[in-house]
């Protein structure tokens, strides 16, 4: 048997050796920056890769408009701001657009995104429209390239912030509001004004990226809570023009422990990152931002807009509604990372 094996292992060809010699592995680069930098630096890179330099187009058309949203508008998002450009008469450009096929699904995945055909048209549309402060610099690069005019909207999360995107579309289109989106609007403000009721007084801790935690701190802010802690989750050089910075690192977050111990939160805010938090401390987490993990249908959750705020202020009610009553002997107002109030309304244009 032994012979047997041995004249059989014979027969085995000898595995085939690369001659090439390997070059070490480089070392990783440090992590700077957030989601935000990161998808905006995609972002640039994909219209400098794909959109040629060109003057403005003699075909353009008035009723196309190129969408350049941020890295939280979710797959409902983004369907949500398809459906009020189209309520005026628009079409969309959308880059990148997650909002084709359906999210999850293998076989829809060659129908998903922009095609190379529509990114070659973007010079024929009217106007640009990106969502996010951190969606200025990739809008500045395609202005650049192709003299559409850019308008940038901070966020569409918000009774303000919905209000400046339909005003806009109005005056673009030339067209009154339509009766379903001002429908959307009334509802809304009743339901943010009966929110009010439940909500005002109550502490909120927010942990985000700087656009996020921006939008959602006006938006509590609206309803009349107070958001004593809010972090902002950067790591290395931001623009000075966004928010200080901090970094979720241990030692932080051991503070950030303590922060919400001392002003006795009754909500926190944030991803599924906060969630160990969250248990530790006994205090209810909303979901938003990313990663999130555990909760089914997140992406078809559309954050912006009347209808999508309306069902966000409703999902914050229910929120408030599991947190306990506490005695507070002390109010503080005192913050983690200092928000400064803009003086009146942010800038729209680029």
């Amino acid at each position: 048997m032994n012979e047997l094996l041995r004249r059989d292992s014979s027969v085995l060809p000898e595995p085939a050796r690369s001659t090439r010699r390997r070059s070490p592995r480089p070392l990783a680069e440090p992590f700077v920056g957030d989601l935000e930098l990161g998808w905006a630096a995609r972002a640039s890179a994909t219209i400098e890769a794909q959109v040629a330099y060109s003057s403005r187009s003699e075909h353009v058309s008035s009723r196309v408009i190129n969408l350049l949203p941020g890295v939280h508008e979710t797959w409902g998002a983004v369907s949500e701001l398809k459906e009020t450009l189209e309520a005026f008469g628009f079409g969309a450009r959308v880059l990148p657009d997650c909002a084709t096929g359906s999210p999850g699904r293998d076989d829809d995945a060659r129908l998903c995104g922009t095609t190379v055909s529509e990114i070659e048209r973007v010079a024929c549309s009217v106007r640009t429209l990106a969502i996010g402060d951190h969606m200025r610099q990739p809008a500045r690069v395609l202005k650049a390239k192709t003299g559409v005019p850019v308008t940038v909207l901070p966020s569409v999360i918000g009774l303000e912030a919905s209000d400046r995107l339909i005003a806009l579309l109005s005056r673009l289109s030339g067209r009154a509001v339509p009766t379903r989106i001002a429908k959307q609007r009334a509802q809304l403000f009743e339901v943010m004004a009966e929110t009010q009721v439940q909500v005002a007084g109550k502490r909120v801790g927010v942990v985000a990226e700087p656009d996020l935690l921006q939008a959602f701190v006006r938006l509590f802010e609206r309803l009349g809570a107070e958001v004593p802690v809010a972090v902002n989750c950067t790591r290395g050089a931001v623009p000075a023009a966004r928010w200080p910075q901090l970094a979720l690192s241990r030692e932080q977050l051991g503070a950030m422990a303590s922060l919400s111990r001392e002003h006795e939160l009754d909500l926190l805010v944030g991803s599924s990152h906060v969630e160990p938090l969250a248990q530790a401390l006994r205090i209810p987490l909303f979901l938003v931002g990313s990663p999130i993990q555990g909760r089914v249908g997140y992406q078809y959750r559309a954050l912006g807009g009347y209808r999508g705020t309306r069902e966000l202020v409703a999902e914050i009610r229910e929120a408030f509604s599991a947190c306990p009553r506490r005695r507070r002997a002390e109010r503080r107002t005192e913050s983690l990372v200092y928000l400064p109030r803009s003086q009146g309304a942010p800038r729209v244009d680029a």
